[in-house]
């Protein structure tokens, strides 16, 4: 898909059932420079241990983590520098990564 683009440097949003590190470096290093972003699973698709967030069960727990934010960025791969997951506690772990962005608070 992505060799298939005309120019350089776009944006891509990613659906969760594709969205991955692997799949973030194979954009970003194919010719077309594609930057993505999108929700994620959390099993096998990237996401470091340190925003990892245990999914709980009983209403006092979830409501006690309901806003806990976890953020990192991915080092290690020189070709990706940019790449940040990030996981939000609402009713349970919500996980998202992106390397287009152009600021994080």
């Amino acid at each position: 898909m992505f060799k298939q683009l005309p120019s350089k440097f776009y944006r891509c949003g990613m659906d969760n059932l594709y969205m991955s590190s692997k799949l973030a470096l194979y954009a970003f290093t194919c010719r077309a420079k594609v930057y993505v972003h999108g929700v994620t699973r959390h099993h096998n698709k990237g996401i470091p241990k340190c925003v990892e967030q245990i999914a709980y069960t009983t209403k006092e727990l979830i409501l006690k983590n309901r806003g806990t934010l976890k953020v990192a960025r991915l080092v290690g791969e020189p070709r990706l520098k940019d790449l940040i997951a990030v996981s939000y506690y609402d009713v349970k772990p919500f996980y998202f990564m992106t390397n287009s962005w152009d600021e994080i608070k």
